[in-house]
């Protein structure tokens, strides 16, 4: 006669199996219905449809010759807090932005950390304002070119992002610029020989997104869960 410790397995073994083919029959579902909209074109990471996007650009701010860092948790998104569902930094790292819709600007990255961005000024979280003047501009430099339209701005696979406020004419801009990373595409898994993409702890967003991209690790993670019987 089975024990009552037996039933109680059998029963969450039971659950557990149904919840896993749940999962797979959404995800294939998933898979499916992009496919059939690509029509089996199969769109790289941070391009093509909304389903898909997951940008990365490499950024870096400055004041003068200060550097502005944001590894500060109030500034990060995590699965505990969301700034906007779409944009982020994670995982205690400023170096790198994520983006996973198309239309959303670094405007709109800013305004989700309490930072204001228009074309001549950047408003810090603390109100302190910093506006193009006759001795002082406010630029974005992106890949060494200057960007105009600040609030239009949305970043690309890749781009390497300079938001500087102070002299124009300052020599040292061009150490900024050479000094932003290229950890994007390691991010984005264009660069393998440089290491696999680490994982990001961003949240929901991160979480689906992984899950549609690589369904077999999700699977292998949840088989791990039979173990605890």
């Amino acid at each position: 006669m089975p024990t009552t410790m037996s039933v109680t397995k059998k029963f969450y073994l039971l659950l557990l199996t149904g919840f896993i083919i749940s999962g797979l029959l959404v995800t294939i579902g998933y898979h499916f219905l992009i496919s059939k909209h690509t029509e089996s074109n199969q769109h790289p990471i941070g391009s093509g449809s909304t389903e898909e996007v997951h940008v990365h650009g490499d950024f870096r701010m400055y004041l003068g010759d200060e550097r502005i860092r944001f590894t500060d948790k109030k500034y990060q998104s995590s699965p505990e807090h969301t700034h906007h569902a779409s944009l982020h930094f994670h995982d205690g790292n400023d170096e790198v932005i994520h983006r996973h819709a198309d239309g959303v600007t670094l405007t709109d990255f800013f305004h989700s950390l309490g930072i204001t961005l228009t074309n001549d000024c950047v408003t810090l979280d603390t109100a302190t304002e910093y506006c193009t003047n006759n001795n002082d501009t406010l630029l974005l430099i992106v890949n060494g070119e200057r960007v105009t339209n600040i609030t239009e701005y949305i970043f690309s696979e890749e781009d390497r992002i300079l938001l500087y406020y102070g002299d124009a004419t300052n020599p040292k801009i061009a150490d900024y610029v050479a000094g932003i990373t290229d950890l994007s595409c390691v991010y984005s898994g264009t660069c393998p020989e440089r290491g696999t993409p680490p994982t990001e702890s961003c949240g929901l967003t991160c979480e689906v997104a992984d899950l549609t991209s690589d369904p077999v690790t999700w699977l292998q993670k949840i088989q791990g869960i039979f173990t605890w019987f």
